[in-house]
């Protein structure tokens, strides 16, 4: 998860500005990997042996990687619904008076688990938010799905617990109007149970007059609609329902979505050919003696693996393009942003330019199951490689051999870095252990 919040971030600063990112946020990548990255290689390649001579590293199109998953574009039914969502409830749900978009925004914030980030400087709104992220609550629940009251001392001392959050008495006292706080912060119990407020909200107005809150009674009866929406399994069965809050039939909405998603699925394939005409990958890992790297991806530790030092590299483009592989459960999917909803009925594409980061992500994204091989990887333009598929590194500092390699390669291989003056090491394998250690 830090991974992808720091690559993310890279990727915006780099793409957002016209000049080049500083030395200092390159170094402080190339740190993140302890400065040396591996390649495997297999005398199969008939490459191999001639981009090492060369100092080049070899590219492949993301259709060639050997997992289907990789680099593939995809679009999720659930992602549609996120962006669908929100213009559904500022277009169809019926709220009047003059909190109508405070409502509106509570209830995306409710649906969206607080994902949607939501700016107001109305004062009920801010509660609600600060509530909705506040330890204690939860605790709350199993007699808010009761329908049973929720006395006012159970509020208050919720309240309290969260305020061991010093974060929280801060912005919650300046909400109510207070500018210190007479509570010892110390003497609060601990509480770790996670917010959860939305039923509260749903179930008890009396909830929000006692902090303070000043929302009608008629805009409330929106908010109580909530509770069976929050009971919902799926953001497809939550939009039914809010599809029939608004008065619409919601079984005619969910297939409307679905045909969205079947319409976009060619527009996801163009995107796909795109990227594969116009982007390379060269990949590695942080590892030199891993078991399962040297039998996948070098004949069953028969072939060579190359150190290269990016502390050394001054291949600017190499560089700023090198970063790594962000591993999940779950796969990612194209950014909605994307795409224009504000016409449910005729969705437009939008600038792809403004979403390269999100789009970048896509291409270091895999599956955890292949998170042992601690990858790196650089995304190029296929313009600016050799011949669209070759880069010049030349950052070699060490070549390792291979447990099982064969005395013909070896000799190739110790011939090849003599006139490199590049130093070599050779595994083998650990008589005790699984694992590989060095010859003597």
């Amino acid at each position: 998860m830090e991974d992808k919040v720091w690559v993310y971030e890279f990727l915006k600063t780099i793409f957002s500005s016209k000049e080049k990112p500083s030395l200092a946020i390159i170094w402080d990548k190339v740190s993140k990997f302890g400065g040396k990255l591996y390649k495997y290689y297999s005398f199969e390649d008939e490459y191999a042996i001639e981009n090492l001579k060369n100092g080049v590293v070899h590219f492949s199109k993301p259709e060639r990687f050997n997992d289907p998953f990789d680099c593939a574009v995809s679009i999720s039914l659930d992602k549609i619904i996120e962006a669908y969502l929100p213009v559904l409830i500022d277009s169809d749900i019926s709220v009047s008076g003059e909190n109508e978009q405070l409502i509106k925004d509570c209830i995306k914030q409710i649906l969206f688990d607080n994902q949607t980030e939501i700016l107001t400087d109305i004062k009920e709104l801010k509660l609600i938010k600060l509530l909705i992220t506040a330890p204690a609550f939860q605790k709350l629940m199993p007699k808010m799905v009761n329908g049973e009251k929720i006395l006012e001392s159970e509020i208050q001392q919720a309240v309290l617990s969260s305020f061991l959050d010093v974060s929280f008495a801060t912005q919650f006292l300046g909400l109510i109007g207070s500018t210190s706080s007479p509570i010892d912060l110390s003497q609060l119990p601990l509480n770790d149970l996670y917010p959860d407020i939305i039923s509260a909200i749903a179930q008890n107005p009396d909830m929000l007059s006692s902090m303070g809150a000043n929302i009608t009674t008629e805009n409330i009866d929106k908010l109580k609609q909530l509770n069976d929406v929050m009971k919902s399994n799926s953001l497809i069965e939550k939009l039914e329902k809010v599809s029939n809050m608004g008065g619409f039939d919601g079984e005619k909405v969910k297939k409307d979505l679905e045909d969205t998603r079947k319409k976009l699925i060619p527009i996801t394939e163009k995107l796909k050919e795109s990227v594969n005409k116009q982007f390379a990958i060269t990949c590695f890992s942080k590892l030199s003696d891993s078991i399962l790297m040297w039998s996948h991806y070098a004949n069953k530790h028969t072939g060579f693996c190359v150190e290269y030092n990016f502390e050394k590299c001054r291949n600017w483009d190499a560089l700023v393009n090198l970063l790594p592989v962000l591993y999940s459960v779950e796969r990612p999917s194209l950014p909605m942003g994307l795409f224009d909803f504000s016409n449910p009925q005729e969705i437009k594409l939008n600038n792809v330019l403004d979403y390269v980061p999100e789009l970048t992500m896509l291409l270091l994204s895999k599956s955890n199951k292949w998170n042992y091989e601690e990858e790196w990887r650089i995304v190029n333009h296929q313009s600016q490689l050799i011949d669209g598929h070759l880069l010049d590194l030349h950052t070699i500092s060490r070549i390792y051999l291979g447990a099982n390699i064969s005395k013909e390669n070896e000799c190739l291989i110790r011939d090849v870095a003599k006139k490199l003056t590049i130093p070599i090491s050779k595994y083998r394998i650990s008589p005790d252990k699984y694992k590989l250690e060095f010859e003597k």
